[in-house]
């Protein structure tokens, strides 16, 4: 097995492990730097403006299954919270709070109470919280 690893120190190595930047503007390639781009974005414009009204201690989560957990966090007063819901288990998984507000991001299938195989859904709104 370990003859299978490249060697660091190979120029072969180096010459591999370069990125083909010409290679961004095509295909899966593309594709995936547009997802990059549009779920930083989300993270800039949504989320980093909420990071100063959550105080310490602001966070709650609860484990909806083994590979399945809801976290929140409250904002300022606690009349809003930011609360992401994931799923990354294989099976589809019932037990979520249902989206709190307006969603801000989703991948996967999510309904109000249940959320499909490796899916997240973050969600800002008033408070429903989590117990």
């Amino acid at each position: 097995m370990r003859e299978c690893i490249p060697d660091p120190q190979s120029p072969e190595t180096f010459v591999a492990a370069k990125l083909g930047w010409d290679a961004v503007t095509s295909g899966a390639h593309a594709a995936a730097l547009a997802w990059h781009q549009r779920i930083l974005a989300v993270r800039k414009h949504r989320v980093v403006p909420l990071i100063p009204r959550i105080g310490g201690y602001a966070g709650k989560f609860i484990v909806i299954g083994e590979a399945a957990v809801v976290v929140s966090w409250g904002l300022g007063d606690g009349a809003e919270t930011l609360m992401s819901a994931t799923n990354l288990s294989a099976n589809s998984m019932p037990g979520f709070p249902a989206a709190n507000g307006s969603v801000i991001w989703s991948e996967g299938y999510a309904d109000d109470t249940e959320l499909g195989p490796w899916t997240v859904r973050w969600s800002i709104g008033l408070s429903k919280g989590i117990k």
